[in-house]
């Protein structure tokens, strides 16, 4: 079970600029629920790189999210500074 919740995904998403992509958001849950963060990474421990296990599960699930809505793919530095594509957002709600 994810200890990064789906409030937790609202209230990230929520702390964004209109336009925000995955890593601007994964970077938010990192300063605001780091414990939650490294609880969830460590879930995927197993996994052959745990961070893209993780980031590409929190990206499906902000797709649940009501206030944002998927916009286009971009490029822009990963959690590890390098250059990587991922969705982009658009906030539709507070």
């Amino acid at each position: 079970m994810p200890h990064l919740t789906k409030q937790m995904l609202v209230d990230a998403a929520g702390a964004m600029p209109p336009y925000f992509d995955t890593h601007d958001l994964i970077a938010e849950l990192q300063r605001s629920y780091p414990q939650q963060y490294a609880r969830d990474l460590y879930r995927f421990v197993h996994h052959s790189d745990p961070f893209i296990g993780l980031h590409a599960e929190i990206g499906k699930r902000l797709r649940w999210v009501d206030s944002v809505q998927k916009t286009r793919k971009v490029r822009g530095p990963n959690v590890r500074g390098r250059i990587s594509s991922c969705q982009q957002w658009r906030r539709t709600g507070p």
